[in-house]
């Protein structure tokens, strides 16, 4: 037979076959418009039919691809069959480009779904204040962008059986390209959902909104706690079941190496669990501790001390936030805020007697079991504040040192799985 286009080669086959192209259409589950077009070169059939095609004329895929059979001289040696097998081989790689840049266009609408339910969760929140229906916005357009992009992912992917014969390796390579973007789509659209929960579950938020700076820093931390469940799920179950399944497709070796890969997971996992444990117990005893023992103290052996000091502070620091206006019968005037009081002794008798400002100090203790009081002790607003920042300071840096467990476990798995799977590979 003569070298054809694959729509010749099919017209001739259908013909010799004593087919109708209606009944090519029917078998194949498509219109006969789609039959007409494809005989008349106007487009190729998708390559998942090529299979279905080649079985129902009794030729091979190869065959159907070059739009030829194959001669006994193409067997008779290797120069021989270059040319017909660089035809086909350009016929399938151009296929698949022609499917692939379809899937993609198909998951920007996915994607631009679950970016409208954000867009439309913001203006639900920040807007009317709406934290509910802002999550519900943003939970349903990204079911409908997962509906989608599952669908899309179907009808990607391509047959890998032995009827595609020597095109099985790059129709298994599309298709494991083509699930791998709908597992990313995925992961986009939970961590969406994730990043619109907390006007929903944040004290308030439900009821009153969330303003956008809260929103973030709460978003962000459901979407990075997000992304670690479902990361973690995704690596140890998720993709098992889809390499059994076949939907990803690896080599022997590639599936090893994979293996090993889960197992250096789970144990980088553990260790992380671990050490965040560890910190998160730390973060947890830190705020049952009292702000004030981080405070600095000051100590007065003697009343006499205590009294110097206090009277001092509260003369010399005329112009600090310490006056308060005092309204009298005469009008108006600025005096220093003060208070007096006394020292006692552990049989309830005044020591000395002191005045004060009591906007200086966060707490004065006196012992009770001695004769004069002392020693005393002054906490300073001073010092609170001061402890404050450091109590502040100590928390965040707990908080930092679990970020860097996570990254740190993460990138160990990262670079030490890719190096494992580039060997498998060489």
């Amino acid at each position: 037979m003569p070298k054809n286009s694959i729509g010749q080669f099919l017209s001739a086959l259908r013909r010799a076959s004593g087919l109708t192209q209606q009944e090519v259409a029917d078998r194949l589950n498509v219109s006969n418009k789609a039959v007409s077009r494809w005989e008349r070169d106007e487009c190729a059939p998708d390559l998942s039919l090529i299979p279905a095609l080649a079985e129902m004329f009794g030729v091979t895929c190869d065959e159907l691809l070059r739009g030829e059979r194959s001669s006994p001289r193409d067997f008779a040696g290797e120069e021989n069959s270059e040319k017909p097998k660089a035809k086909a081989d350009r016929q399938v790689k151009a296929l698949l480009r022609s499917r692939i840049r379809k899937y993609h266009n198909l998951t920007l609408l996915s994607v631009g779904l679950t970016v409208g339910g954000l867009l439309s969760a913001l203006v639900a929140d920040l807007a009317f204040s709406e934290g509910l229906i802002a999550f519900a916005l943003a939970a349903a357009f990204a079911a409908a962008s997962e509906i989608c992009q599952i669908c899309f992912a179907r009808n990607a992917v391509l047959p890998t059986d032995e009827e595609t014969g020597d095109y099985a390796e790059p129709m298994g390579k599309a298709t494991t390209g083509a699930v791998k973007t709908a597992v990313g789509v995925t992961f986009f659209n939970l961590l969406s959902v994730a990043f619109c929960l907390p006007p929903a579950v944040v004290v308030d938020g439900a009821n009153f909104g969330l303003t956008f700076p809260g929103w973030l820093r709460y978003g962000l931390l459901f979407s990075f706690l997000a992304f670690l469940f479902f990361g973690l799920v995704y690596l140890l179950a998720v993709r098992k079941i889809l390499i059994r399944s076949g939907l990803l497709i690896y080599n022997e070796a590639e599936k090893q190496a994979l293996e090993r890969q889960r197992s250096l997971l789970r144990k980088t996992a553990a260790i992380s669990v671990g050490a965040a444990l560890v910190i998160g117990v730390g973060i947890f005893l830190l705020n049952c501790l009292p702000t004030d023992s981080f405070a600095k103290r000051k100590v007065f052996p003697s009343p006499a001390e205590f009294k110097e000091f206090v009277e001092r502070e509260c003369d010399e620091r005329r112009d600090d936030l310490s006056y308060e206006v005092l309204i009298g019968e005469e009008g108006i005037e600025d005096a220093p805020y003060r208070e007096y009081g006394e020292i006692l002794n552990s049989r309830g008798e005044a020591v000395c007697s002191y005045y004060y400002n009591p906007h200086f100090y966060y707490s004065i203790e006196f012992s009770h079991t001695s004769e004069d009081g002392a020693p005393i002790t002054v906490i300073t607003r001073e010092g609170i504040r001061d402890a404050v920042e450091l109590k502040s300071g100590l928390e965040s840096g707990l908080y930092l040192l679990l970020l860097l467990d996570f990254v740190l476990a993460a990138g160990v798995y990262i670079y030490k799985g890719r190096k494992r799977m580039a060997a498998a590979r060489a």
